[in-house]
């Protein structure tokens, strides 16, 4: 689902050209991924010296797992503009502007999303959500848990200001010189949280090094052993699987930049 809005209006005066604009765009992407649900076995030659050796006698070097990753995402975009083209002279010309660009991360809709604070964790603070989370982590409901079902906080003075100088050298417009400068910002795509949604309590994904069990039973020293199928609408007393994997995004993560000159 994806729509967008724009709208922009020149204004001629003297030498001056004027021009001001915004958007509004909106989109949401679902998608479910099954790229660890069949699990991954990886076999490194490190018992026997050959990885083929160490597949067939089912030396298992690492395994991993998870349930589906189901990702439903929705997001708002806002961006405003000014520039002026100021006609200096018959030979030069001068361009500037400045735009406004927010930066509103993801919402989750699902809620499949955590953040990570290093004081909770150092103090053994517990998730109210999801009771049996390791301390530190925090869900949507949780005290202080950043911006609704995003995690990141929003950033709202993010300016972009821009401006470039071309002069005809020898008036006969054979030969120009140019130059210019501009500060430009992007936001991460839509399947950014995909690695996210497999972690505990929703994909549970679970990475086991040389498993005892090897090949043949990689869950042997798992506690409580294979616990796939999950539910997939966890409550409170939800299973985090050992050996988890979790990829937190810091609260106040900046969106990428790029300058160009």
């Amino acid at each position: 689902i994806h729509f967008e809005a724009f709208a922009g209006t020149t204004i001629v005066k003297g030498a001056h050209q004027f021009g001001f604009g915004g958007t509004v765009a909106f989109w949401r992407s679902t998608s479910t991924a099954n790229v660890r649900s069949a699990g991954q076995y990886a076999f490194d030659g490190n018992i026997t010296g050959r990885g083929l050796s160490d597949f067939l006698t089912g030396n298992l070097t690492n395994f991993t797992q998870s349930a589906p990753n189901f990702l439903d995402m929705q997001q708002w975009y806002v961006g405003a503009y000014a520039q002026d083209t100021w006609r200096l002279s018959d030979r030069s010309t001068l361009n500037y502007g400045l735009r406004w660009e927010p930066y509103l991360p993801q919402q989750i809709r699902n809620g499949a999303i955590y953040s990570f604070d290093l004081e909770r964790y150092n103090d053994g603070v517990k998730s109210t959500v999801f009771r049996n989370a390791p301390p530190g982590l925090l869900f949507p409901g949780d005290p202080g848990f950043p911006n609704g079902k995003a995690g990141v906080n929003k950033q709202w003075p993010v300016l972009s200001p821009r401006i470039g100088f071309a002069h005809d050298l020898s008036g006969d417009g054979r030969t120009a010189l140019r130059t210019g400068y501009s500060l430009g910002y992007t936001i991460p795509n839509a399947q950014f949280h995909i690695n996210t949604v497999i972690a505990p309590p929703w994909g549970s994904e679970i990475r086991v090094v040389n498993p005892p069990g090897g090949l043949s039973d990689p869950w042997f020293d798992i506690p409580g052993g294979n616990f796939f199928p999950i539910s997939a609408t966890p409550g409170a007393d939800a299973i985090f699987s050992p050996q988890a994997n979790f990829l937190t995004v810091p609260p106040d993560l900046q969106n990428p930049r790029q300058q160009s000159w």
